[in-house]
This record gives structure tokens, C-alpha cells and sequence, in this order.
């Protein structure tokens, strides 16, 4: 049942199921790290009062460097919050991306629609939120 492996200091044996554990467990690892390179996670001021929802959208749309489409958004919205048991559909999207317009206005960070593509955050806009994430993380550090 277990395979012989041969070495200089003899036969051993493999257990197939320790071997495949293992290999679930870095696989688990690396599909961890890619999650978080899609849709990293991202700490907004507080007093843009972002829903936890509404920080996953907005992360996507920073993090994206480009137009961000709806798979990459309904990701954000199912895992990134750490589980997955209900799916988001198309209408949870467009009510988080009305809600999050309209609490981001006030600091002139605009999110474009692409029709047909995706959405996207104006240049001005992410010049906006890279501004605003490096003075936090500047506070942090001192």
C-alpha cells in the first residue's frame, strides 16, 4: 500500500496521505497569498465610514491598476471576507459601488464605468487614495 523509497541509508517508506496533506497544505498557502495580490486588504480613514463590503470593493478597484470587472469585484465581495456562503450576484455590486460614489464624493474620488468592461478609479481618484494610504501608513510608523 505504501510506496518504497530508496535512499543511501535504505528503503523507507512514503505515506500517500501525509505526502497529499502536505501538498494541500502549500497549495492552501499559495492560493492565500494570490487572494490577497488580487484584492489586498486595505485600511480606509474611518471617517469615509466604508461598510466592510465597501473596503473590499474599493480595494479591488485601487488594487486592479486598470479597469476592474465583475469577477474580480464578486470576488472581493465573496472571499475576501473570509468565507464563502453566499454568493453575490451582479445587483450587490452595483449597490456597492452606488453607496460607496456616494460616500467618496465628498473627498473627489470618482469611480468611472467602462460599459461592457468594467469600472475604474480616475487617475485624480487614485492619486486621491495612494495620498491618503501613505500618510496612514507614515502616522503608523512614527
Amino acid at each position: 500500500m505504501w510506496a518504497e523509497a530508496s535512499s543511501s541509508a535504505g528503503a523507507r517508506r512514503i505515506d500517500p496521505t501525509a505526502a497529499l496533506r502536505e501538498r494541500i497544505e502549500i497549495l492552501e498557502e499559495e492560493n492565500r497569498q494570490l487572494r490577497e495580490l488580487l484584492v489586498p486588504k486595505l485600511t480606509f480613514p474611518a471617517e469615509w465610514k466604508l461598510d466592510p463590503g465597501e473596503s473590499r470593493v474599493l480595494s479591488a478597484l485601487y488594487a486592479a491598476r486598470g479597469v476592474c470587472d465583475m469577477p474580480r469585484l464578486l470576488y472581493a465581495l465573496t472571499y475576501m471576507r473570509g468565507g464563502r456562503q453566499t454568493e453575490p450576484v451582479r445587483t450587490t455590486v452595483d449597490i456597492r459601488l452606488c453607496k460607496l460614489r456616494r460616500k467618496l464624493r465628498p473627498y473627489s474620488i470618482e469611480i468611472s464605468t467602462i460599459r461592457g468592461v468594467g469600472w475604474s478609479l480616475t487617475p485624480e481618484s487614485r492619486g486621491i487614495i495612494s495620498y491618503v494610504l501613505d500618510r496612514a501608513h507614515e502616522a503608523r510608523a512614527s
